[in-house]
């Protein structure tokens, strides 16, 4: 019994000096340290907005507190000759990416050197998209300009007056749009600039080059000079002689007029088939 007692005592014993062992080598052991986080340098903006001293993740969760509802749910706005158009950023897949842009800064710090230094935003839109929606914007606004024209009738002569066309530049339209997807800071509406191209031919230029017209009226064997000065036009009218009227079986007293048979009307009122000339007898031959 005595021996028992004296084991389990011996076992104690030793447990308790392995365990005061375990506790002093732990107590020498160095403390572990936590690996330092690198923060971005000082100087380093995006878009305008400060982030140095911050770590990564803190300064994507600041832009995209700052940035993320304008860039993700901004539209745009195109106005032009009194039309408007909208694009959505889901439309042109508008993509913000505040990690990224927390990084870019990052690497911007360590080649820095301590130089301020503005980092753009990690955004991206479909350039595909934008493009054929300023085109469809560019075909809606044009207009091909319009030449004057001379329109001549039997009793007057008209100049329709020209009109300048109406143009954009889709290209610059698209970069436009593109640039304020991007950066926040840029206005939302986008007003492109009209362009206004010139007709071949105007009106001035038609009256110099055409001024006088001449126009035949056979039915009432009228012919009528007609000219165009300026912006009015001076018709003239000269009329067939009393001799050609009786060959054509007209009145020499009253203008003719046609009927509906193409007949002319006689001295009484009463329409008949033009008069051919009398055959003339050729002399006799000796």
């Amino acid at each position: 019994m005595d021996m028992s007692l004296l084991r389990i005592a011996t076992g104690l014993c030793l447990a308790a000096a392995v365990g005061l062992l375990a506790v002093k080598a732990v107590a020498q052991s160095p403390p572990v340290v936590a690996p330092d986080v690198e923060h971005i340098a000082a100087g380093i903006t995006v878009a305008g907005q400060d982030v140095s001293g911050l770590t990564v993740d803190e300064a994507a969760a600041r832009l995209q507190d700052i940035y993320g509802e304008r860039l993700e749910r901004g539209a745009v706005t195109v106005r032009a000759a009194g039309l408007t158009w909208r694009l959505t950023p889901a439309k042109a897949r508008v993509r913000f990416d505040a990690l990224g842009s927390a990084k870019r800064a990052l690497d911007a710090g360590r080649s820095a050197h301590g130089a301020p230094v503005d980092v753009p935003l990690a955004v991206d839109y479909s350039k595909g998209r934008v493009e054929r929606f300023a085109g469809r914007i560019d075909r809606r606004l044009r207009r091909k300009p319009r030449d004057a024209q001379l329109r001549i009738s039997v009793t007057r002569v008209r100049v329709t007056h020209s009109r300048r066309g109406r143009d954009i530049d889709g290209r610059r339209l698209a970069r436009e749009i593109g640039q304020a997807l991007q950066d926040p800071h840029i206005g939302r509406v986008v007003e492109p600039k009209l362009l206004r191209p010139k007709p071949k031919v105007t009106a001035g230029e038609l009256r110099r080059s055409a001024t006088t017209v001449i126009t035949i009226h056979q039915a009432s064997f009228t012919l009528r000079l007609l000219r165009t000065p300026r912006s009015s036009a001076a018709t003239r009218s000269l009329s067939a002689s009393p001799a050609i009227r009786r060959r054509a079986g007209c009145s020499p007293f009253r203008a003719s007029r046609s009927t509906r048979s193409g007949r002319f009307p006689t001295a009484h009122g009463r329409a008949s088939s033009p008069a051919r000339p009398s055959p003339v007898a050729a002399p006799p031959i000796r």
